[in-house]
């Protein structure tokens, strides 16, 4: 484990960009919610759709709402307990990309309706070739390539 101040620095910045996807999320959700409650924006390549996501895995089967919600609650203590150990700012990055974007589909599915660990997660982006998605989902996703590139390089030697 990194001792000193560049440890403390690459948790503040996991944190503080875990923070930052939690917080633009929510901020496009209650958007999409507002502005697209009775109607779909049509743009090149793409679509803004309201879609209250109740069946977030269905490859899981029935339930799998609240497995997703653990999932989430998983990853978030995961990183929390790896986070003293990440010692260079790129993995920072990914890590909190990946927190905040667990932590944003958790509140979703612990405050929304219908109740604990089964809440609807807000989805308002559909393209063609994949689900419906919100920006939690696109930090995932970010969080996932950015890894595998900081793998790929430090595997090659870069």
């Amino acid at each position: 484990m990194q001792e000193g101040p560049f440890a403390q620095r690459h948790d503040l910045l996991l944190w503080t960009v875990a923070l930052a996807v939690v917080a633009v999320d929510a901020m496009s959700k209650a958007w999409a919610l507002g502005a697209l409650s009775s109607e779909t924006w049509r743009l090149p390549g793409f679509s803004l759709h309201l879609s209250l996501d109740t069946d977030s895995a269905p490859w899981l089967g029935a339930g799998a709402i609240a497995v997703m919600g653990v999932f989430d609650l998983f990853v978030l203590a995961v990183l929390a307990i790896l986070a003293g150990q990440i010692r260079t700012a790129p993995w920072a990055v990914a890590a909190g990309l990946a927190a905040g974007a667990a932590a944003s589909d958790f509140i979703d599915r612990l405050a929304r309706p219908p109740g604990l660990l089964r809440g609807v997660v807000v989805h308002w982006i559909e393209t063609a070739w994949m689900a419906s998605f919100n920006l939690a989902d696109g930090a995932f996703i970010l969080a996932a390539v950015l890894a595998a590139a900081l793998i790929c390089g430090r595997t090659r030697g870069a």
